[in-house]
C-alpha cells in the first residue's frame, strides 16, 4: 500500500471517464484561476474507461503533472486488480 499525504489546500475531483468537456470545465474554472495558484489538485482515477477522449485526458493529465508535480496528484482508480 502507498499512502500519500498532501496538505492543504487541496480540490478533489471525481471519475473523469475519458469526458475531455469534464476536464476542460475543471482548467477553467480552477486551476487556470489565480486564486487557486497555491492549491493542489488530486484526480481520483477512471479517467479513461467510457468517455471518447481518454488518450487526450491521459495527455493532459500527465502534461499537468510534470508541469508542477507538487501540485497535482493522479490516484489510480478503482477499476482492475493488483497485489
Amino acid at each position: 500500500m502507498i499512502l500519500i499525504d498532501i496538505e492543504p489546500d487541496v480540490i478533489i475531483f471525481g471519475d473523469i471517464h475519458g469526458n475531455f468537456n469534464d476536464i476542460h470545465y475543471i482548467y477553467i474554472n480552477f486551476i487556470s484561476k489565480p486564486e487557486y495558484a497555491h492549491t493542489k489538485f488530486l484526480f481520483l482515477g477512471d479517467y479513461v474507461d467510457r468517455g471518447p477522449k481518454p488518450v487526450d485526458i491521459l495527455c493532459f493529465l500527465f502534461a499537468l503533472k510534470l508541469s508542477d508535480p507538487k501540485r497535482f496528484y493522479l490516484l489510480r482508480g478503482n477499476h482492475g486488480e493488483y497485489e
